[in-house]
């Protein structure tokens, strides 16, 4: 959030939140997610000014969701490749990089 808020094509301010990690839903099946509070703008890059959002609108969900899986994506990438993933049962063929989905679904060696 801090990062697209950041950009001046969306809000160009600094703004602070506090989230809440929580690891189950309220069936208490495991849902792992964020509640978090976000005021309505921000300070400007030399903090001299507020910056609100935009009426009813904070920042772009598209945007958000194309930066959450692009970090999500390279963060999964360099934890494979330092070997810090393991997989089981019927996921176990995703050991080998060949067998591994692409960015657009096909495997590597297809």
């Amino acid at each position: 959030m801090r990062t697209i808020a950041a950009d001046r094509k969306h809000l160009g301010a600094e703004i602070g939140f506090f989230a809440v990690l929580h690891t189950w839903g309220s069936n208490l099946l495991h849902y792992t997610h964020l509640h978090c509070v976000v005021p309505g703008g921000g300070f400007s890059a030399n903090g001299s000014q507020w910056i609100s959002c935009r009426n009813g609108f904070f920042l772009s969900v598209r945007a958000l969701s194309r930066l959450f899986r692009r970090l999500s994506l390279e963060k999964l990438v360099n934890a494979f490749d330092a070997g810090k993933m393991e997989f089981f049962s019927s996921l176990e063929p995703l050991q080998d990089e060949a067998e591994r989905p692409t960015e657009k679904g096909r495997r590597r060696g297809t």
